[in-house]
């Protein structure tokens, strides 16, 4: 292996990290496959140390798992651990809401309606419209300016995207009904905190009933309280 400096393996491990992250977000290596990191090295024309490296901070991430002397997996999630992200993200992203409706402006209002349309315009393409709907969320979460939260709901999104993902592609319906993105808008054009707070929420809690029980029902488990 040849040597190379510190600011190319971070290259190369970053170039890594966005590769492997991109496949498990969009659904392309499902929960439970194996990663192996010569395989991936010889995709990006690197070596595996950036690649092994990209996998810890993945690890970290919650998005792939490394087994001591057995390589690392793709986490697997069971419903129950997607339905406990979904809270977790409602509860975060209902934070996010209610300290935006105070900051919100009318640009910000604009912004957000701009994009509602492009995940209108992205209805037959499940791929597209949910990186529509992830620019919506994130730049929603954005306004109030905290970045550690911020942070932690993309990781939390990120963690429930390819069953996001999945369950758009099997039912070809993206926006879940009573689930719709303006209802949002409307919600933050109030600069009512705590109405924002429990839209977000309660938008967030709907999406979570019919992908849970679409992922209960696709397991061959009963579908309780959903």
């Amino acid at each position: 292996m040849s040597f190379i400096d510190g600011d190319a393996q971070q290259s190369a491990q970053q170039q890594a990290y966005r590769y492997i992250r991109d496949q498990i977000v969009g659904g392309a290596i499902p929960g439970g496959t194996k990663i192996v990191p010569s395989e991936i090295a010889e995709v990006l024309g690197i070596s595996r140390m950036p690649v092994r490296e990209a996998l810890v901070q993945l690890d970290a991430e919650g998005l792939v798992t490394n087994r001591p002397n057995r390589g690392a997996i793709v986490t697997p999630l069971k419903p129950e651990d997607v339905e406990e992200l979904f809270q977790m993200r409602a509860a975060l992203e209902g934070l996010a809401a209610r300290h935006a409706a105070v900051k919100c402006t009318e640009m910000h209002l604009h912004e957000l309606e701009i994009m509602a349309g492009r995940m209108d315009r992205a209805a037959d393409d499940a791929q597209l419209w949910l990186r529509h709907h992830d620019e919506f969320h994130d730049y929603m979460c954005s306004i109030p300016g905290r970045a550690r939260l911020l942070a932690e709901i993309r990781r939390i999104r990120a963690s429930v995207h390819p069953y996001l993902l999945l369950y758009n592609r099997v039912y070809d319906r993206p926006e879940m009904e009573g689930a719709e993105h303006r209802a949002l808008i409307d919600a933050l054009r109030t600069k009512n905190g705590t109405l924002a707070e429990r839209a977000v929420s309660h938008h967030i809690d709907t999406a979570a009933v019919s992908v849970i029980a679409f992922l209960r029902q696709r397991n061959g488990t009963k579908v309780a309280g959903l």
